[in-house]
């Protein structure tokens, strides 16, 4: 019955969400309030993305996969080398002031794929690295949801990629550098890369300036 209620609603948002952007492909909004609604149908797909990783997560289907891989594969998480870099595609971070919950339905699914990846691969933690956070976002999101980046919950991401990827994080060993970017989509991509060459060079100078401060 709960399972039942719970896709209701959802089905509700769906087609909600479905009219707001119907008005404004029709351009049956004026200029004034178009920003409201764009702003009202994020909030809604949002919550929407949210109802439908907690059907995943609390009610049990018929296949034999695991409630992690249900949502790593439906949410479009994706772990996977691409030359030196391991790539990780997610979906867009959630603020910090939001409900705690919500990044449970992140980083969960992250640290299974990253888990995954590790166990299939070998894939040995660099002493060094360079990760780089990139936030898509559609072109058209209005300028009050673009947000600071120290306003999104990174940390608990961090963790998970150093986790399985990095010796450490601490910024002897690692640099983090967030980049944004405009797609079809609100999303993310994390790269990470081993710092060789000039970049280990960099690492070892602001190491030894500061052991001399």
């Amino acid at each position: 019955m709960r399972y039942r209620e719970t896709l209701d609603k959802l089905i509700y948002k769906s087609r909600y969400i479905n009219g707001l952007l119907e008005s404004l492909k029709n351009h049956e909004v004026d200029r004034e309030n178009r920003d409201h609604v764009i702003a009202g149908a994020a909030r809604e797909g949002e919550a929407l993305a949210v109802g439908l990783r907690k059907i995943l997560i609390f009610y049990t289907f018929d296949d034999e996969s695991t409630p992690l891989e249900r949502i790593s594969t439906t949410a479009g998480f994706k772990v996977y080398q691409d030359g030196e870099e391991v790539v990780m595609e997610l979906p867009a971070l959630p603020l910090r002031k939001g409900p705690a919950r919500n990044f449970k339905y992140i980083v969960d699914p992250l640290l299974f794929g990253l888990e995954q990846f590790v166990r299939e691969t070998g894939y040995k933690p660099m002493e060094y690295g360079i990760v780089k956070i990139i936030h898509v976002r559609p072109e058209e999101t209005p300028i009050r949801k673009l947000h600071d980046y120290d306003n999104m919950e990174v940390k608990k991401v961090l963790d998970a990629v150093s986790l399985h990827l990095l010796v450490d994080d601490n910024m002897r060993r690692c640099q983090v550098h967030h980049i944004s970017a405009f797609g079809d989509d609100a999303w993310t991509q994390i790269r990470v890369a081993p710092a060789d060459g000039g970049d280990k060079t960099l690492l070892k100078r602001v190491e030894t300036d500061m052991e001399k401060t």
